[in-house]
């Protein structure tokens, strides 16, 4: 169930785990993920969020 936003803490709660690794560690596994996207194909949908949005107000459904 939702809660109520005024019933919130005014500071919001952060939790922080360390992984242990290192900037550099980061950086060279960040890398190394990019360079697996490259391998990955790239998907262009036929149509956009817009033209969907645009459609569902044209046919009364929003």
């Amino acid at each position: 169930m939702a809660r109520n936003s005024h019933g919130l803490p005014v500071e919001p709660v952060i939790d922080l785990v360390d992984d242990g690794l290192s900037d550099a560690e980061i950086a060279a596994r960040f890398v190394e993920w990019l360079g697996d996207l490259d391998g990955v194909p790239v998907v262009v949908p036929r149509v956009s969020a817009l033209d969907e949005l645009r459609s569902a107000y044209a046919a009364d459904d929003v």
